[in-house]
């Protein structure tokens, strides 16, 4: 009997660019116990929206109108951030370049999207490290906010003070990888640069 390597096909891509950047695009973290929550959620949050929304339109002159417009405000609002952290477990990605002073790593739902600059000799100890636990079974990552989705990711560095992360979408063999990738790009991390990954 023959015996086969089965090997994972990676869920990231590897850009080298003309100005001699780097460029990865990751996917996020897909999660179907999470968007299937989300998808329940945004089905409700329709229903009441419309029923709201009716109710001040076709209800009865005594209701409390002040207090259901603020309310109908509030609602929305809470429904387009939903509405957002759906399309990011569905199609959204990060992209992080680069270049020979920064990383930047922008997260993206289609052209939708935020970034953040960080100078590479500011940067240290960049390094492999556990997803952070999410989801409607563990508290939606109560007491830590960066697992929330796009804040979450196995590739962790500390930069003034604070420690940032990305990655969501891949495991921790896939962030050892990239960081060998990032790390052979060039050096500036800073003091961490010659820490091991861990």
């Amino acid at each position: 009997m023959t015996s086969v390597e089965a090997r994972r096909t990676p869920r990231f891509t590897i850009m080298k660019e003309k100005d001699g950047g780097l460029r990865l695009v990751l996917p996020p973290q897909r999660d179907v116990e999470v968007g299937l929550f989300y998808g329940v959620s945004l089905v409700l949050w329709g229903f009441v929206e419309v029923f709201v929304i009716r109710q001040l339109l076709f209800g009865s002159p005594a209701q409390p109108v002040a207090f259901l417009v603020a309310w109908l405000i509030a609602f929305t609002l809470v429904g387009g951030l939903t509405v957002l952290a759906f399309l990011w477990n569905v199609i959204g990605r990060e992209v992080v370049t680069l270049d020979g002073e920064t990383l930047t790593i922008r997260r993206a739902v289609g052209r939708l999207g935020w970034s953040g600059a960080y100078s590479r000799k500011k940067m240290c100890h960049l390094h492999a490290a556990s997803r952070l636990p999410f989801g409607p079974f563990n508290g939606f990552g109560a007491n830590n906010p960066q697992a929330w989705g796009a804040m979450n990711g196995c590739i962790a560095f500390h930069y003034q003070y604070a420690t940032h992360r990305f990655g969501a979408g891949i495991d921790e063999e896939e962030a050892k990888h990239l960081i060998a990738v990032i790390r052979q790009h060039g050096g500036g991390f800073g003091d961490g640069a010659a820490v091991a990954i861990q």
